[in-house]
């Protein structure tokens, strides 16, 4: 309807407006199943919609990107948008009417969720159990399921729910608002617009699949009225981890087996199943495990260096985050397996700048763990991102370049808080002069000023010294090794 002489936007809502009708009518149409069958067996119980008894997921429950493999439908799975569509549909009838956002910023199926979903199938089993039914769908008619579980279960647990809710259809958003979106911005408020308009008007459960938790704040704009349910997805856990890639390793033939040796370095990679992938893709080319991870850690630490910092200056100028601020976070992260999320965006280099820290976060440098919503600490955005970051640390030329340019930064940080200090300081004399006294060495408000801003400058200049000593130091260091240090 909006033809191309509209904006993208424009003809995006239209495109929409029409799926979602086609939306409300799938409902309309299971409405009318369910008031049929209603009055064809007006002493059967409502519809129940129960959890399925597939086995819970094998995966990890840290914060990190990715999802290892796991066993689902009795399917080997290692991708992470089957596995998050798969594990999410199976409980979306026991979440209701919410809407369901999954971020895999980062992020796997946390524990929490996991014993949800296992505890309900389990109970479910054990409902049938009691009426003698296997819950076996060739065996067991849905009637008979139907019956067992509303006889043995009156209270009306969550599980029964409102046939109005049972018959709405389930849209699921994935890689909404996936890393490069570019200028897309957008396309994606409108498609969040219709999503919390699908879920506001009852016309269908919306899931949402997202690799960084930043996006809920759009799903949350859109959809005010109702609350989020964010369900986190991260890297496999060691043991599942290693077993994956035993698995993968003994199939190549007998001769191949993991060495005490093989697991220590297996170990460096994570439980991240893309970083697994390229190790046993490597191991099957004739790498030996050693050699495999080694050249993981060497390819990351181009890639790296090539996100964090750019390829030259003026490429590093479009990043959204300054180079000091990011070398800062991997210096210290080279050292810690995590860091004090607020001591990080309080001091030098960010000084508040929330911004920064969230697009690095975005380009999976740095994971950002959070409790409640907020956000405690921060880690490598993979878990092989620590020995890149130590390897990048160790490279003596690459350190003092660095070094040299943060130093410089946080020197001119400190002039200016002089600088400033002396403008007021000469703001307070006047002061001093209008009222016919000094006001340096008074006891009175603007005596005890000019002392605090004295103090303030006196710390600065001990830091402009003791940072003009160490960059001397370094362009000694480089110059011993050949190389040019970078302009101020």
């Amino acid at each position: 309807k909006a033809g191309f002489s509209t904006t993208v936007e424009e003809q995006m809502k239209e495109i929409l407006e029409v799926t979602a009708g086609a939306l409300a009518q799938v409902s309309e149409d299971l409405k009318g199943k369910i008031e049929k069958e209603k009055k064809a067996n007006p002493s059967k119980p409502a519809k129940i919609v129960a959890p399925p008894t597939a086995p819970a997921p094998a995966v990890a429950t840290s914060d990190e990107k990715e999802v290892g493999a796991a066993v689902v439908d009795g399917k080997e799975e290692s991708k992470e948008g089957s596995f998050v569509t798969k594990a999410v549909s199976n409980s979306v009838n026991v979440v209701s009417n919410s809407v369901t956002a999954v971020s895999s910023s980062v992020s796997a199926v946390g524990s929490a969720v996991q014993s949800g979903v296992a505890g309900a199938s389990h109970e479910f089993q054990g409902l049938l159990d009691k009426a003698g039914l296997s819950g076996d769908k060739k065996e067991d008619s849905k009637e008979d399921i139907d019956w067992a579980l509303s006889a043995h279960n009156p209270g009306g647990v969550p599980r029964i729910l409102d046939e109005s809710v049972n018959a709405l259809p389930v849209v699921i958003l994935s890689n909404f608002a996936a890393k490069n979106a570019g200028k897309k911005e957008d396309l994606l408020d409108v498609v969040a617009g219709w999503a919390a308009s699908l879920v506001e008007n009852k016309i269908a459960h919306v899931i949402v699949i997202s690799d960084g938790r930043e996006n809920m704040r759009r799903l949350a704009k859109a959809l005010p009225s109702k609350p989020l349910l964010s369900i986190s997805l991260g890297d496999a856990d060691p043991a599942t981890a290693m077993a994956f890639v035993r698995s993968k390793i003994s199939a190549l033939g007998p001769a191949q087996g993991l060495t005490p040796e093989d697991e220590a370095w297996i170990e460096k990679l994570g439980g991240r199943a893309s970083d697994l992938d390229t190790l046993i893709h490597k191991v099957q080319n004739g790498l030996n495990v050693r050699d495999a991870v080694q050249t993981i850690v060497a390819q990351g630490v181009g890639e790296l260096r090539k996100a964090a910092f750019g390829d030259d200056v003026d490429d590093a100028k479009d990043l959204p985050w300054k180079p000091e601020q990011a070398w800062s976070v991997l210096k210290a992260l080279a050292k810690h397996d995590e860091l004090s999320y607020a001591e990080v965006l309080l001091e030098f280099p960010f000084k508040g700048d929330e911004a920064a820290l969230r697009a690095m976060e975005h380009a999976e440098l740095i994971s950002i763990n959070a409790t409640d919503g907020l956000p405690i600490s921060i880690k490598p955005g993979k878990p092989i991102y620590r020995y890149v970051f130590q390897r990048l640390v160790n490279d003596n030329i690459f350190r003092a370049v660095q070094d040299i340019a943060y130093n410089n930064k946080a020197i001119a940080a400190e002039e200016a808080t002089i600088k400033k200090c002396e403008e007021e300081l000469l703001t307070l004399k006047t002061i001093g002069l209008d009222v016919g006294g000094s006001v340096f060495g008074g006891t009175g408000a603007t005596g005890s000023r000019a002392t605090y801003l004295l103090g303030k400058m006196r710390d600065s200049q001990e830091k402009i010294v003791a940072k003009e000593k160490e960059v001397k130091r370094l362009k000694v260091v480089l110059s011993t090794l050949g190389a040019e240090p970078p302009k101020a």
